[in-house]
């Protein structure tokens, strides 16, 4: 039937959807960002990864840096926001800032390898999809909207991404 997929196209083409749950379980959910081997892109809001799990993400920053993995990300223009693109540099990140009463939300979504997670923090809840197609379109979707967000004018930070991640890639790949 035209509607069924077969088992034999459904085994090998379904993207792989892997739930974790609680804190325990988001940050399984960051490790595995530590594998990026195309860089991170992300769509956060600071006020709720760092209300959820503070002291995890005073480490986790500085250990995603260490390792050579740049990150490009748009946040809400809040003071947590503020506060993180100050280390920037030191972070290895190049972020914009959104005005908050236009653009907010809660889920972060990170792209990366072959990957995207979504990370609900209301319900402590992490997806990571494993799906070439689906991170590449993810991907082609930040770009864009990372393009049209620089026109707000907060835009800050490393500005050699593209750069860091032909290292990473040729690090230990």
């Amino acid at each position: 039937c035209g509607n069924e997929l077969s088992a034999r196209h459904w085994a090998k083409s379904r993207p792989r959807i892997t739930f974790y749950e609680g804190i325990a379980g988001l940050e399984k959910v960051y490790e595995d960002t530590l594998t990026a081997k195309t860089g991170l892109k992300s769509w956060a809001s600071t006020d709720d990864l760092l209300t959820a799990m503070p002291r995890y993400f005073g480490s986790y920053f500085k250990r995603r840096a260490a390792k050579g993995i740049p990150m490009r990300s748009i946040h809400p223009d809040t003071g947590s926001a503020k506060d993180i693109t100050r280390r920037n540099a030191a972070e290895l990140r190049e972020s914009v800032l959104v005005p908050p009463e236009k653009f907010s939300w809660t889920p972060e979504v990170q792209v990366y390898n072959n990957r995207v997670n979504i990370v609900s923090w209301k319900e402590k809840l992490g997806i990571i999809i494993e799906s070439e197609e689906i991170a590449d379109a993810m991907r082609a979707f930040f770009d864009l909207s990372f393009e049209a967000a620089k026109r707000y004018g907060k835009h800050s930070g490393i500005k050699n991404y593209d750069e860091l991640i032909k290292k990473v890639k040729g690090g230990d790949g």
